[in-house]
């Protein structure tokens, strides 16, 4: 579907949400069609996150917060608190994971009563509520707002029992500065740095005073790869939806634990814009960065939040979420290869290339996966057939070379990175007997054949076939 449709799409930009974990969504495709159409890649794990990366996705002046629950003991939430400095306009958005339980929001202004009245715009959903503010209103705007959740009544005479609600709320600004990440252009391998770089500007390109932002980063800590190649393989999924045999395995894995036995790792840094952490100008220019060396250690998805705090008189915030898909970038230097199953067919040797591909840091690429990088020959190397899957993480394509070439290579190349060059021991060739161990072999086996030996010149032992027949049947 993706292919008939994406030449037609032009200039449209593509916010791109991927619904599930890495055994559900194809990061690597996901990932390029965002970044091919100007837009950006986030992974959603469930369906509020869902509902939440719809609503920032193409607002680049959001405020926003984890995830709260309203117990079932609690009338009201307690207080969640919007800080507004400069804004035109703010937009709650809350979603909820249950249309059984609606809520509502009571919102309060700076030093105020609860917002109300005929300018507050309210548009509700099945599990979701949008509440439009207009600013200045009552001539209030700057300083800490203030809004709590609660249940809408339902249920007539004799309501339901309360239940715990699951709930996420959202603010997004017009006016003000807006954060934006800058995105990657090209696609992330293992070993690559990966820059979050984002930018914090009004519309007018200046910059806000006092700017802080911290990145909060979940990173996966398992290849997948080799999730796969320790499972085996398991039979791909042919249907309307078809699914290989590499995704097929990995969501029979997330069954079986009920999740990918991945526990994700969290950390937290700061970026700048101080001129010294590739972030362009020394002169402060809204844009920060700082970029992460030897952080993409295993192939997955990684998610992204950042948050900036800012503002002199007053304090403001934004923030801004995406995730990056890190592919495994095979390593010549820290993979295997062989050539096996020489033979000699008229002066030209033949024989099959093993490669057993491995990313710098030593995780397999794990099988199922030859549609993720192609082969070429190098100097007077010829294929001679298509990759084979040998299902156990390796994987072999025939060769055949000339006499004069000592050390038979090829080059695996993967999309956005230089080829890789595969230059295998030397194999051994069909067997010769050498003067003096194997002289009287070669007369006996002269003999046997009826042959004058002076009249042979040399011996090539090019393939060997033998039965053996056990005295005992049961050996």
């Amino acid at each position: 579907m993706i292919e008939t449709v994406e030449a037609s799409l032009g200039d449209t930009q593509l916010c791109v949400v991927g619904f599930g974990s890495d055994a559900q969504i194809d990061g690597p495709l996901l990932a390029r069609i965002a970044s091919d159409h100007g837009g950006q890649f986030t992974r959603a794990l469930d369906g509020l996150l869902l509902q939440k990366f719809f609503g920032v996705c193409f607002e680049d002046g959001a405020l926003a917060d984890p995830e709260h629950i309203l117990h079932e003991g609690d009338e009201f939430s307690d207080p969640h608190i919007i800080n507004v400095c400069g804004e035109k306009q703010i937009t709650i958005i809350i979603g909820w994971g249950s249309t059984a339980t609606p809520l509502r929001i009571h919102i309060r202004p700076p030093k105020g009563k609860n917002v109300g009245g005929k300018y507050i715009k309210e548009t509700r959903g099945r599990t979701w509520l949008f509440v439009r503010i207009p600013l200045p209103h009552n001539r209030k705007r700057d300083g800490h707002w203030t809004f709590t959740v609660d249940r809408v009544p339902t249920g007539g005479e004799f309501p339901p029992p309360p239940t715990d609600v699951k709930y996420f709320f959202l603010v997004v600004c017009a006016g003000g500065p807006k954060l934006r990440y800058l995105g990657s252009q090209q696609r992330l391998y293992t070993g690559d740095a990966i820059n979050p770089m984002v930018s914090l500007q009004y519309p007018n390109r200046t910059v806000p005073h006092g700017a802080k932002i911290q990145l909060h980063v979940v990173a996966s800590t398992r290849a997948l790869g080799a999730l796969v190649q320790k499972s085996g393989l398991k039979t791909p999924r042919i249907d309307s939806d078809a699914i290989s045999a590499f995704r097929s395995t990995l969501q029979e894995i997330e069954r079986k634990h009920d999740r990918l036995p991945i526990a994700p790792d969290t950390m937290t840094i700061s970026l700048h814009d101080d001129g010294m952490h590739d972030d362009g100008a020394m002169d402060p220019d809204g844009v920060f960065n700082n970029p992460l060396s030897e952080f993409a250690v295993v192939e997955g998805t990684y998610d992204y939040r950042a948050v900036v705090q800012y503002g002199d008189g007053c304090a403001a915030s934004r923030e801004a979420f995406w995730s990056v898909h890190v592919e495994p970038g095979i390593d010549p230097d820290a993979s295997d290869s062989s050539i096996v199953d020489v033979t000699d067919v008229d002066g030209t040797n033949r024989g099959t290339f093993v490669v057993i591909p491995r990313d710098r840091y030593g995780n397999p690429l794990g099988p199922g996966r030859s549609d993720i990088f192609d082969v070429y020959p190098v100097a007077d190397v010829v294929l001679t057939g298509e990759v084979k899957d040998r299902s156990d993480g390796s994987y072999s394509i025939g060769i055949k070379w000339g006499a004069d070439v000592d050390k038979p290579s090829i080059m695996l190349q993967q999309p956005d990175r230089p080829p890789g060059l595969f230059v295998p021991p030397a194999p051994k060739g069909p067997s010769e007997c050498a003067e003096p161990e194997c002289s009287g072999k070669a007369e006996a086996l002269l003999d046997c054949m009826g042959l004058p030996e002076s009249e042979v010149k040399k011996i090539r032992i090019k393939s060997v076939c033998f039965e053996v027949t056990m005295k005992e049947d049961d050996c």
